[in-house]
């Protein structure tokens, strides 16, 4: 498999501090970076530009591996980092992709679907009161747009109705 260029700006400082990691014991490395993943603790820079690189490109761990060997990295801190990466993208990527909703009647997310990267939006429209109703949409931006147009248009007659 061709190597993607995950780190688009190779400094010649990240690239000391990244071969730097290969004199640490690749176990705490591998869970300084878990911990970096997760939120958990603040740690090396060095660590932190690699976890927000892997989450912004979604590329499978293996595809993570090869471009840490290419940049540097030996191969097995470059597997435990993988590894690491392996059981923790899924939720990292996923809170990253995730918005905070600026009304709390209508909660939103921002999704993407893989492999095509094809966004799509979910509304969860809460109606409150006692009957707690709740309406689900997942719609396509094209889909999103049309209805943005069509509340625009109910707007416009409400604000007509109301001169």
């Amino acid at each position: 498999m061709d190597s993607v260029d995950i780190f688009p700006v190779l400094s010649p400082q990240f690239l000391s501090d990244l071969r730097a990691l290969n004199n640490d014991d690749p176990k705490v490395v591998a869970e300084e970076f878990r911990a970096l993943a997760q939120g958990m603790e603040k740690g090396r820079e060095v660590l932190q530009i690699i976890v927000d690189c892997v989450a912004f490109y979604p590329l499978k761990p293996t595809v993570m591996e090869e471009e840490l060997c290419r940049i540097g990295l030996t191969p097995s801190l470059s597997s435990l980092l993988s590894k690491a990466w392996a059981e923790l993208a899924r939720m990292v990527v996923g809170s990253r992709k995730k918005l905070l909703p600026s009304h709390n009647v209508i909660e939103h997310q921002v999704m993407k679907r893989l492999p095509g990267a094809e966004e799509s939006v979910i509304l969860n429209i809460d109606e409150g009161g006692e009957a707690g109703r709740k309406l689900t949409l997942r719609l396509e931006p094209d889909q999103l747009f049309k209805l943005f147009e069509e509340l625009e248009e109910v707007q416009g007659n409400i604000d007509k109705i109301c001169q």
